[in-house]
């Protein structure tokens, strides 16, 4: 299904049937297409300026089907990369998760890193005023503990750290390369609708000149 609805629009173009939907025109145009459709057979609907037709022979319908064939191919397949945009999503969502949990272990590590600093400062002061080594030694071997794990915890997080950074550097050429992919599919998409819309101006062409596109009310 493909619908793109413009406020003002010279001319419009409609194609239905029974497995799709393609339309380009205002929203006006497509009340005019669902009066003329109403859920029966498929057809070819366009309109110039005030004036719309309507194709309903089944040759010309199956024509502007196959010009428009790749169009809807290409279409699928950018539905595809969508998806896969979607899992790379997802994935930065929880890379991004990780990242907020180590900088709050960061955080803490560094609160407790001046929690000791401002330990040690008073260790040192009541030593500096003639404190027995002895009545100390509880304290300074408590400190010396505290600060090893803590040198061990920040061991750990900075390999947690560098993990984190190598899942982003991958994810990143991950989506570098479905940039890619989408860009490519985005040029043929052009292409491939280009092609289409002058195959199908040819056709409407033809079916204007041998009477096979019958006009209807416009709006």
């Amino acid at each position: 299904m493909s619908i793109n609805t413009h406020d003002e629009a010279a001319t419009a173009l409609a194609m239905i049937d029974r497995d799709s939907v393609m339309f380009d025109g205002t929203d006006r145009d497509i009340e005019s297409v669902r009066r003329l459709q109403d859920g029966k057979d498929a057809l070819l609907w366009f309109r110039r300026g005030n004036q719309a037709w309507v194709i309903r022979d089944p040759a010309y319908l199956e024509r502007a089907k196959a010009a428009y064939a790749e169009v809807e191919a290409i279409g699928r397949e950018q539905g595809k990369l969508g998806g896969e945009q979607g899992k790379l999503g997802a994935q930065q969502g929880a890379i991004g998760q990780r990242q907020g949990m180590l900088g709050a272990r960061q955080g803490s590590l560094a609160s407790k890193e001046a929690e000791l600093s401002s330990r040690e400062a008073r260790l040192q002061s009541l030593e500096a005023q003639g404190q027995r080594a002895a009545d100390l030694a509880t304290q300074r071997r408590q400190i010396a503990d505290a600060r090893a794990d803590m040198e061990r915890q920040q061991k750990d997080l900075e390999k947690a750290q560098a993990a984190l950074g190598d899942d982003q550097e991958a994810l990143g050429k991950q989506q570098a390369e479905l940039g890619a992919k989408q860009e490519a599919l985005g040029q043929r998409q052009q292409r491939a609708s280009e092609k289409a819309r002058e195959q199908i101006d040819a056709l409407i062409k033809e079916a204007l000149a041998k009477g096979v596109a019958k006009p209807v009310e416009a709006r």
